[in-house]
């Protein structure tokens, strides 16, 4: 999918004025009308609950890492650990400093996995069901997403978004869980909103 589809199915918009505040992560889908037509909805998963999980992952180990350290964050989430290095080893044969694009990045989302305290589990992914208001249910349902923009992916925890009458929506601004040193949770930027290209649902269940 290139950057042109995934602009239209996800129906970016960015508003700089209407960011969501970085202390808001609300497990919850919440929606408000406004007077010029549409309703601003807002989704996302409690930051108690990711800190406890997701920040166990630290930073990505190396620069080209993001990928892996977003895989690894997904399935701590989940309770499940595997480390960055088993999951670059198992992509690419070897633990080489080599970026994993989104072809490589659904097949890690879509196998079964024993983690490293030897327990068998399902990740499911999928791209193509991707928007703002299926990003807006997962969230709202404590399910996080991975998204890739400019080279470089992240956890989506939290979003604020539009809809109207006639089902068309657009996202507003994100928050989400940044793997890069120094970083973590923080909003994406206008241009990392415009220049999204790539996000992945993500489903995880014991095998």
């Amino acid at each position: 999918m290139n950057r042109r589809q995934m602009l239209r199915n996800i129906g970016i918009a960015v508003a700089a004025s209407a960011f969501v505040s970085p202390a808001q992560a609300l497990a919850l889908l919440r929606c408000q009308p406004t007077n010029y037509g549409y309703n601003q909805c807002e989704a996302g998963i409690d930051t108690g609950v990711l800190n406890q999980t997701v920040s166990a992952t630290g930073w990505q180990e190396y620069d080209q890492w993001c990928w892996a350290a977003c895989i690894e964050m997904v399935f701590r989430y989940y309770g499940f650990e595997v480390d960055q290095q088993r999951i670059v080893r198992e992509t690419w044969g070897s633990i080489v400093n080599m970026p994993g694009y989104p072809e490589q990045i659904m097949a890690n989302l879509n196998r079964t996995w024993v983690d490293d305290r030897g327990r068998h589990f399902r990740s499911q992914g999928d791209q193509y069901s991707a928007n703002a208001l299926s990003a807006a249910e997962d969230l709202a349902n404590n399910r996080p997403l991975i998204v890739g923009t400019m080279g470089h992916a992240m956890l989506l925890t939290a979003m604020m978004y539009t809809t109207n009458d006639y089902g068309h929506s657009q996202l507003v601004s994100a928050v989400v869980r940044d793997p890069a040193p120094g970083q973590g949770r923080r909003l994406m930027t206008p241009q990392e909103l415009h220049n999204v290209f790539f996000m992945a649902r993500i489903w995880v269940n014991a095998a």
